[in-house]
């Protein structure tokens, strides 16, 4: 089997990470709430936080949800490249948000245990986003993160992927028959990551089909892109 893969997000889609696109249900309401709490405290002495940590597996909304905050709130996002190369005080600046997406992408726990506590020495104000805590190995970091205040934004159920999958589709003004999205989910995974990938597969054969698409287009498009679909 071919399978092509594509980048979950485009960063010239900006209007994708609006707050008008993030689609809210429980399980990801503890994760705003504490980021919430932690962006209305601009002092750090005051801020009781310091440091959170936003757990949740790929593609489940973090920088979504964390630039929902970028209309009333300033923060500075810390790349992996500036993680590598620049002095870890050079990171920072007293009093303000800085945020480092996807830690467990890092690979150097040593790294990141220093720049965590060269952010508390700054007085900077942090959020670190990650898929999960336990993938960590360096035991003062593990045990460094768990202290922090977390949130986490767990698997949700398969009506919310439903709204999930279809609000990033329209986007994209790409809109499927109930028939359809049904029998989608009936062959793949109900977990975040596989339905952007879904919609991304779409999205793209979408653009070679004048975006028509039936339930036999739609089960080729699965055969090509998911393993399990070939399995069953």
């Amino acid at each position: 089997m071919n399978q092509l893969f594509f980048e979950f997000y485009n960063s010239s889609h900006k209007n994708d990470f609006s707050l008008e696109n993030f689609i809210f249900f429980p399980e990801n309401k503890l994760a705003h709430n504490l980021l919430q709490k932690f962006f209305s405290i601009k002092n750090f002495d005051d801020n009781p936080y310091k440091i959170i940590v936003i757990e949740g597996d790929i593609c489940s909304g973090k920088t979504h949800l964390i630039k929902t905050f970028e209309k009333e709130h300033s923060f500075n996002f810390i790349s992996p490249e500036q993680i590598a190369k620049q002095d870890p005080y050079d990171l920072f600046c007293y009093n303000n948000f800085f945020v480092i997406d996807d830690l467990n992408s890092l690979k150097n726990d040593e790294r990141l245990l220093q720049i965590i506590n060269c952010a508390l020495e700054s007085k900077s104000m942090l959020v670190l986003m990650c898929r999960n805590l336990e993938m960590f190995k360096l035991a003062d970091l593990k045990s460094r993160l768990k202290n922090f205040n977390s949130a986490k934004i767990n698997q949700t159920n398969p009506h919310n992927l439903k709204l999930i999958f279809t609000n990033i589709l329209s986007r994209k003004q790409i809109f499927l028959a109930q028939q359809i999205v049904d029998y989608i989910f009936n062959n793949i995974i109900p977990k975040y990551s596989e339905i952007v990938y879904c919609a991304k597969a779409i999205e793209f054969y979408g653009n070679e089909s004048d975006r028509k698409f039936s339930i036999n287009s739609i089960d080729k498009i699965l055969k090509q892109n998911f393993y399990r679909f070939d399995q069953l």
